[in-house]
């Protein structure tokens, strides 16, 4: 069961009578139904990460040309679906473990879904990146490739098919289900990073709850303002970040397995907030530890709040359900600029190095910002348009935005959205079907600063896409509705060629490097290195194991039933090649030495705690030989014993 402090049941006894609901809008006559499924991200260990801009170092990696690769992994990248059919119709929602989404990326999707499954699911499926700094660079090809490093077209092949696989699975797991949901607050999560504009941060805590037909839970989906950047480049890291850490300590609340997805909201300008700080990753002495401790600590905060908050959400077996997505232009001529303004026809990033002033008395606009610009590259051109969706689930109405939007123009948003369905509450899917990077009011925009650098249509493009936003919520809730503008065809589905690429073959594949140490402190940290395989073929997989009554050994379990491991927070793993990447050619044999680090003392309780006793450690991953072959490897390590002082 859901466990919920005594102090929160009082709380929620009058708030919830308001704040709570079931799915209802409009009782509807189909029964609900919802099915849920994960993957991993195939992002390889090596790769760089998009979101830091970091150049790489001497050690380099094949996966990462000019941006700082990672060394290892903290939680596993994966994409989460949830797909859910009630009356008028079907909708897809997937996030993915990445910095965000490029609608020519959600098109090849939904082109092998159409050969795939016979749907066409154009106007129902929603694809969003949690918005994580760590996650994987060099899959995103366009005007703005250069920011997120060389194109990788068969990881980009990978990624995409990673996602329409996710979304057949859900599609297949559908079951009868019933529907509540809530707004909670929770203002501990994050606050306020830009101070070029008046003070404003959000606590709203979106909670949709599914229960299968006994009403066990068997999904939640969370929607919050958050930046995914806990951990920094110099950790080295692959990792979900933030949202990560959310989803895994609110899985780790039940008794059960349940499927928890994040969706960012509007963070351009909402940071994590650490308590306590942590260190500044730029100074000497950064220790990666200290931020998957503040990781671990905003995620057992929110699983508090969202495991009180879920446990009082009233739910229904019917709802409505629907989703409509039109295309609108982008660009310096639609969006009504004089001839002197943002003279940029093919975008441009202003005001690189112009932090600006924080805000005081009314602001300080800088003049002339919108020609301090360095022109967008016309070849390959930026989008000139997007794929906007408005779409609902019973009282719960909700708009995705392509990109990072501050909070003033996300509010705002979610006002629209609300006044054009009659909803009682909005959800705003933020970095989803598309990424433009930032967006805020115009008046917002020349005030400076580090977020307007990167708004590649300028001053208007933050009111611009709200304005379309509220056609489309308009259109959505009335097929009559007008539009100022005629949609567009979606842009055509991207699909490079590639020659596939060999995994390296292993030396000793299997054998421990590095034994663990015999026994350790409850505050000690226990680590074991193994000859794994190329992370071309995906990270391993390691396991805490505890020694029982009988002397045999069994998987150590979570609250929840699922097993302690490097897919969750309780391992970090890191990768050294040996001989190193720029040591031999691509493709050489090497001995890959995968090390797991397992910090015994956690930064908040944990519901697998590795307390007084024997325990060992079990490795699962393949690695190729000489001639191609790939084979599965499962090794364990030696016993290690905590022992109290």
């Amino acid at each position: 069961m859901i466990r919920v402090p005594s102090i929160a049941i009082t709380i929620l006894a009058s708030w919830c009578a308001s704040a709570c609901g079931a799915g209802e809008g409009g009782p509807g006559t189909t029964p609900l139904r919802a099915g849920v499924a994960t993957r991993p991200l195939p992002a390889p260990v090596g790769v760089s990460m998009a979101g830091f801009f970091v150049p790489g170092d001497d050690e380099g990696s094949p996966f990462a040309a000019n941006l700082m690769p990672s060394r290892g992994r903290f939680m596993e990248l994966d994409v989460r679906a949830l797909a859910v059919e009630g009356d008028g119709g079907r909708l897809v929602l997937v996030r993915a473990d990445a910095i965000g989404m490029f609608s020519q990326m959600r098109e090849e999707v939904l082109d092998r879904l159409r050969a795939r499954t016979g749907l066409d699911l154009s106007d129902a499926l929603v694809i969003g990146g949690t918005h994580t700094h760590s996650g994987p660079a060099c899959m995103y090809d366009g005007a703005l490739g250069w920011l997120t490093d060389e194109f990788l077209p068969e990881l980009y092949d990978r990624v995409v098919d990673a996602i329409a696989e996710t979304v057949r699975d859900a599609l297949a797991d559908l079951e009868p289900a019933r529907f509540g949901w809530a707004i909670a607050q929770d203002a501990t999560l994050a606050e306020d990073r830009r101070c070029q504009n008046p003070p404003l941060s959000s606590p709203d805590l979106g909670v949709l709850r599914f229960d299968r037909a006994d009403g066990a839970v068997k999904a939640l989906v969370l929607n919050h303002a958050i930046h995914g950047t806990v951990l920094h480049p110099v950790a080295h890291l692959l990792s979900p970040d933030v949202s990560g850490g959310i989803e895994r300590k609110v899985a780790e609340a039940f008794d059960h397995p349940v499927h928890v997805m994040f969706f960012n909201a509007w963070a351009g300008d909402a940071r994590p907030r650490n308590d306590p700080p942590l260190p500044d990753w730029g100074l000497p002495g950064y220790d990666p530890q200290a931020a998957i401790d503040g990781i671990e600590r905003i995620g057992a905060r929110a699983a508090s709040t969202v495991s009180a908050v879920a446990a009082a959400i009233a739910t229904a077996d019917r709802a409505a359900v629907g989703a409509l997505t039109l295309w609108a232009p982008l660009g310096r001529d639609v969006m009504g600029y004089g001839p002197d303004e943002f003279p940029f026809p093919d975008g441009a990033m202003c005001g690189l190095g112009s932090q600006g002033v924080c805000w005081k008395d009314g602001g300080t606009p800088i003049p002339n910002l919108d020609h301090e610009c360095i022109p967008i590259e016309p070849e390959p051109p930026f989008a000139r348009r997007t794929p906007l969706t408005v779409g609902r689930i019973g009282d719960v109405a909700f708009a995705t935005f392509p990109g990072e939007a501050v909070t003033a123009l996300g509010l705002g948003v979610r006002e629209d959205v609300l006044a054009a369905t009659g909803a009682k509450a909005a959800l705003f899917l933020g970095y989803s079907q598309d990424f433009l990077f930032y967006a805020m009011p115009e008046a917002d925009w020349w005030q400076g600063g580090y977020e307007p650098s990167f708004s590649p249509w300028g001053p208007r493009q933050g009111d611009w896409l709200r304005a379309r936003l509220a056609e489309v919520a308009r259109r959505f809730a009335d097929p009559a509705a007008p539009l100022s503008f005629a949609p567009e065809a979606p842009l055509p589905a991207r699909r490079p060629s590639f020659v596939p690429r060999a995994p390296a073959p292993s030396i000793d594949a299997g054998t421990t490097v590095k034994a663990v140490e015999a026994s350790s402190k409850p505050d000690g940290t226990v680590e074991w290195s193994v000859a794994g395989g190329d992370p071309w073929l995906g990270t391993p997989l390691v396991t805490l194991e505890r020694e029982g009554p009988d002397g045999g050994f069994a998987p150590w379990k979570r609250r929840n039933g699922t097993t302690a491991g490097s897919d969750g927070v309780e391992i970090v793993l890191s990768l050294r090649p040996e001989p190193g990447w720029r040591d031999a050619p691509d493709g050489s044999a090497r001995r890959f030495v995968w090390t797991a680090r397992v910090p015994l003392a956690r930064a908040v309780p944990s519901s697998a705690p590795v307390g007084a006793g024997r325990w060992r450690l079990r490795f699962a991953g393949d690695a190729a030989d000489a001639g191609g072959a790939v084979r599965r490897l499962d090794a364990v390590s030696g016993v290690f014993e905590v022992v109290l002082d």
